[in-house]
C-alpha cells in the first residue's frame, strides 16, 4: 500500500475521531461557563466584546484579565462580535480550535512517522479526558498546546517565518509563552554548540543572526509587559507574583503532583509502561541492527525534552492548576509516538496493536472512572454546572435577589454575573464570599467548598430547605427560620 493511500485512510479515520468528539460534546456546548472560564475569562471577554477587541494593556480593567497577554481575549471577543457572546458560540469556537489542533498534531506527526502512527498518536491524544473536557472550554491551554507544537516543528524544520508567527502568538497568549520560547532558544543554542564541536563550522555573524531570529518573539512579549508596567506600574499581575513559591519542599510537592497528573493518574500509567517497553526495545534493536536514529527525530526530541523540563520548573514554582499541564501530556504523547514508530521501522511490528489497546484502555478509563472531585479536567464537570443552574433557578423563584447570601466564591459569580448565563433575571445584590456572615438569610454550600458547613448544620436558627444532587455534584441551601 502506497504512503498516499495510507495517508488518505488515516485522514478518514482522523475525521471520524473528530466527528465523534463533536457528537459527544454537542449536548454540553450550551451549558453556562464553568470554573476559570466563568469567574475569570468570561467576564473579561464579555467586557471586551461589549467595548471593542484590543491587544494593549489599559483597554480592560486589570482585575479582569489579571495581567495576561491579551491575544486569547482578543481572538474570542472578535468571534463574539461577529456571532454574539453566548456559551454556545464560544464553546463551538473552542471546539473548532481543538479540532484544528488535532489536525495539526496529525500532520506534524506524519512528518516523522508512518500515517498509521500519526493517526494512532492523534487518537491517543484525543482519548485523554483532560483534552476531551478542555476541548470546548473558553480557556487557552488547548490553543497554547497547538502553538507549542507548531513553534517547535517550524523551528526544527527551518520554517522561520511560520515559527516567528506561532512563537509570537505564544508570548501574546500567556506568560508561559516566554518560558516556552526561552526553552526553544536554549535548545537551539546547545544544538549550535554541538554542531560547532562536530566540525560543522558557522560564522559568528550567522549564529548571532539565527539566535536573534528565534528569540525575537521574546522581544515582542517583553514589549507587552513594559507597556503594562507603564500603564499599571507592574510587569506581572501582583497577585500572581505573590503566588510564586521557590521553597524547595513546595516545589518538590508540585513536581510530584505533575508526575501523577501527566504520567501516573487518569489512566496514563499504561502509557509509561508502553514508553518503557519502547525504550528498552529501541536499545536492544539498535545494538542488534547496528543502526542509528535519524537526526530529525533526535533534533525534535531534544527540543521537546528541553521545553518539557523548562515547563515543569515554571509550573512547579507558580500557582498550579491541572489544566496548565496539558502541554506536557501533548509532548509526552508526541515523543511516545515518534519513538514507537522508530521501533516499528526497526522490525518490532506489534506496536500499532499495542497503541490500539492503549487507546481503548484510555477511553475505558474516561467513561468508567468516577473521581470523588470535580474540576475543569474531569468529565463529570457538567454535573456541577447542572446543579449550579438548579440552585440559581431555585433562588430566583424565591425572589431572593436582595437577601443576604453566603456562598463559595466560584459559585457566587453564578449569582452576580449575567455574562455567565446562569441568571434568568436581575443579579443578586447582597452576596458574601467565603468569610462567615452570621447574619445571612441564606447559606449555600456545594461539593466545591464546605467552609462553615458544620456551623450552619448545627445552628438551630437555620434549616435546610433544598438539596440538589447529580453524580458527585451537590448543593445545599439553608434558610434562616
Amino acid at each position: 500500500m502506497s504512503r498516499k493511500t495510507q495517508f488518505t485512510i488515516a485522514a478518514c479515520f482522523l475525521f471520524l475521531g473528530i466527528l465523534m468528539l463533536w457528537i459527544y460534546k454537542f449536548p454540553f456546548l450550551h451549558l453556562p461557563f464553568f470554573w476559570d472560564e466563568a469567574w475569570s475569562y468570561a467576564p473579561a471577554i464579555s467586557t471586551m466584546y461589549k467595548n471593542h477587541p484590543c491587544l494593549l494593556p489599559g483597554c480592560l480593567p486589570a482585575d479582569l484579565y489579571r495581567g495576561h497577554p491579551l491575544w486569547f481575549y482578543f481572538m474570542n471577543a472578535t468571534v463574539a462580535k461577529i456571532f454574539g457572546f453566548s456559551p454556545l458560540v464560544m464553546h463551538v469556537f473552542s471546539l473548532i480550535i481543538a479540532s484544528a489542533f488535532l489536525v495539526a498534531f496529525f500532520f506534524i506527526l506524519q512528518q516523522y512517522t508512518m500515517p498509521v502512527f500519526a493517526l494512532l498518536g492523534t487518537l491517543l491524544l484525543l482519548s485523554q479526558d483532560a483534552f476531551i473536557v478542555q476541548s470546548s472550554f473558553m480557556l487557552p491551554e488547548i490553543f497554547i498546546s497547538m502553538l507549542i507544537m507548531l513553534a517547535v516543528f517550524f523551528l526544527v524544520t527551518g520554517r522561520n517565518v511560520l515559527y516567528f508567527l506561532s512563537a509570537t502568538l505564544l508570548v501574546l497568549t500567556k506568560e508561559s509563552g516566554l518560558v516556552i520560547i526561552s526553552a526553544l532558544v536554549f535548545a537551539a543554542f546547545i544544538g549550535l554548540i554541538k554542531q560547532q564541536m562536530k566540525g560543522s563550522k558557522k560564522s559568528l555573524s550567522s549564529v548571532v543572526k539565527y539566535l536573534f531570529l528565534i528569540s525575537s518573539p521574546l522581544l515582542i512579549g517583553i514589549a507587552f509587559y513594559v507597556f503594562q508596567k507603564r500603564t499599571y506600574g507592574w510587569y506581572f499581575y501582583p497577585l500572581h507574583i505573590q503566588m510564586m513559591n521557590f521553597n524547595l519542599e513546595a516545589i518538590w510537592q508540585d513536581v510530584l503532583l505533575i508526575r501523577v497528573f501527566v504520567f501516573l493518574g487518569y489512566g496514563r500509567k499504561i502509557l509509561v509502561v508502553l514508553l518503557g517497553l519502547i525504550i528498552i526495545l529501541l536499545i536492544f534493536y539498535g545494538r542488534r541492527l547496528k543502526t542509528s536514529i535519524s537526526p530529525g527525530i533526535i533534533k525534535i526530541t531534544w527540543s521537546m525534552l528541553t521545553l518539557f523540563a523548562f515547563y515543569v520548573f515554571f509550573s512547579a514554582t507558580n500557582y498550579l492548576m491541572l489544566r496548565y499541564l496539558i502541554p506536557l501530556i501533548v509532548i509526552f504523547i508526541f515523543l511516545l509516538t515518534i519513538w514507537g514508530n522508530q521501533l516499528h521501522q526497526w522490525g518490532f511490528r506489534l506496536l500499532p496493536y499495542l497503541f490500539c489497546v492503549v487507546i481503548a484502555l484510555s477511553l475505558y478509563h474516561d467513561y468508567t472512572f468516577e473521581p470523588s472531585w470535580i474540576d475543569d479536567v474531569s468529565l463529570n464537570y457538567k454535573d456541577d454546572v447542572v446543579v449550579d443552574q438548579q440552585a440559581v433557578s431555585f433562588m430566583e423563584n424565591r425572589q431572593a435577589q436582595s437577601k443576604k447570601i453566603l456562598i463559595h466564591s466560584l459559585s457566587a459569580y453564578n449569582f452576580t454575573h449575567p455574562e455567565l448565563f446562569y441568571l434568568h433575571g436581575p443579579s443578586f445584590k447582597n452576596v458574601s464570599l467565603d468569610s462567615l456572615l452570621k447574619s445571612a438569610d441564606y447559606y449555600i454550600f456545594s461539593n466545591l467548598n464546605t467552609s462553615y458547613y458544620d456551623y450552619v448544620k448545627s445552628n438551630d436558627s437555620l434549616q435546610l430547605i433544598k438539596r440538589f444532587e447529580k453524580g458527585k455534584a451537590w448543593c445545599e441551601i439553608y434558610e434562616r427560620k
